[in-house]
């Protein structure tokens, strides 16, 4: 079976993972997600996640911040 990513740029991909992590966290809500993901976020260092999400590392670390805020580690 033919890899369906395989044409898709590695940023592509990595925003994809991004989009999907905050998508999950504020349910599917499309506007609010964007907002969040377009200011600064506090447990990000005052870090705009967008901008982040330019580098492997930094979008690792927005979905990590995505993910303990889902399970309530931070607010």
């Amino acid at each position: 079976m033919e890899d369906p990513t395989k044409d898709i740029s590695p940023e592509a991909l990595r925003l994809a993972r991004v989009l999907q992590a905050t998508f999950d966290l504020f349910d599917n809500d499309i506007p609010k997600s964007l907002a969040w993901l377009g200011k600064p976020i506090r447990g990000l260092g005052g870090k705009i996640p967008l901008e982040l999400a330019h580098t492997e590392s930094g979008a690792n670390e927005v979905i990590k911040l995505l993910g303990q805020t889902s399970w309530g580690v931070i607010s």
